[in-house]
């Protein structure tokens, strides 16, 4: 019974929680019956001997030792049971038998519930804060949250959900897609507001990304490398594009600006230069120069609320 209560309790926070120290908002807390209890619901499993918890160093540890195994499981199949009848996450043993005391097998479910001997438990093993496609997420100072490829690397499609746990997805993290060689097509949330630098670098066979219509930033090298990538639409909400953000894009014919005034763009940290709005608006030429006659500049274009703040200036001035 031991080594199940301590798989129940190890592998419902492997799902919700991310390099975290605590089960915070996980929904896994100790009855009044002294039974373990996954988002309100009695699992029948005693909560006494057994000490699970997240390390600094992101492993999980199991009674105070390091297990070596990542807090990190991957989608689909979270948790499996090796031939050697251990636990198995991430692809590594955990050294703790699948199998209780009593002779009970406890198990994670293609519906993402728990199953105790083959039966459904009705228990969700993730809770709120579980996501299926095996996405990780990075909490950020505003509350919101940043995703990163996490265990979904060998995803061919990915759909970013809107929101994590309650909270806003608004950014992709730095870096946090680069090299999923896998990735072909991506669709970013409404609410998101920024690519970080180097976000899908090295995604050699991303085909399409559909970028939000809340998009401001897309950092510097965020698409480089990305050698498929045909097309991409740009949001009028889009402020900046970051240095080199589409180089090594070899296939990339059609660059759509939904709003193609009033775009500069500086080099090595000289004068900003207007980019002529009627050139934008050719997908073919916004192309080229994304990919190669401005590709090293830093593009930036003001908000509207700064247009018209300097649009009065100059009126009071004159």
């Amino acid at each position: 019974m031991k080594s199940k209560l301590r798989i129940l309790l190890m592998t419902a926070l492997c799902l919700v929680c991310l390099f975290a120290f605590t089960a915070c908002g996980s929904g896994v807390q100790i009855g009044a019956n002294g039974n373990w209890y996954i988002d309100g619901e009695d699992t029948g499993v005693s909560a006494s001997g057994a000490s699970v918890a997240i390390g600094p160093d992101g492993h999980w540890y199991i009674d105070g030792e390091d297990t070596g195994v990542s807090a990190t499981a991957p989608s689909g199949a979270p948790v499996e049971i090796g031939d050697n009848g251990n636990w198995f996450v991430s692809g590594e043993d955990t050294g703790v038998s699948a199998v209780g005391e009593d002779g009970s097998v406890v198990t994670f479910g293609g519906n993402g519930h728990w199953y105790i001997d083959g039966e459904d438990t009705g228990i969700s093993a993730g809770g709120s804060t579980y996501d299926p496609q095996g996405l990780e997420f990075c909490p950020l100072a505003d509350g919101s949250y940043a995703v990163a490829i996490g265990s979904a690397r060998y995803l061919r499609e990915i759909e970013v959900p809107a929101s994590f746990n309650g909270k806003p997805v608004t950014a992709v993290g730095e870096g946090g897609f680069a090299g999923a060689l896998s990735l072909e097509r991506i669709a970013l949330p409404e609410g998101l507001t920024a690519v970080g630098d180097s976000a899908f670098a090295g995604c050699t066979s991303l085909i399409e990304v559909t970028l939000p219509a809340t998009l401001e930033e897309i950092g510097g090298a965020a698409f480089e490398g990305c050698a498929s990538l045909a097309e991409v639409s740009l949001p009028a909400s889009l402020q900046g594009i970051g240095a080199s953000a589409f180089a090594g894009c070899d296939a990339l014919a059609c660059a759509s600006f939904a709003q193609p005034e009033g775009w500069a763009v500086a080099e090595g940290g000289g004068s900003a230069v207007p980019v002529s709005g009627t050139d934008l608006a050719s997908g073919v030429i916004a192309a080229q120069m994304l990919t190669d006659t401005r590709c090293a500049c830093l593009w930036s274009k003001p908000a509207p609320a700064e247009e018209g703040a300097a649009q009065e200036e100059g009126t009071a001035e004159a």
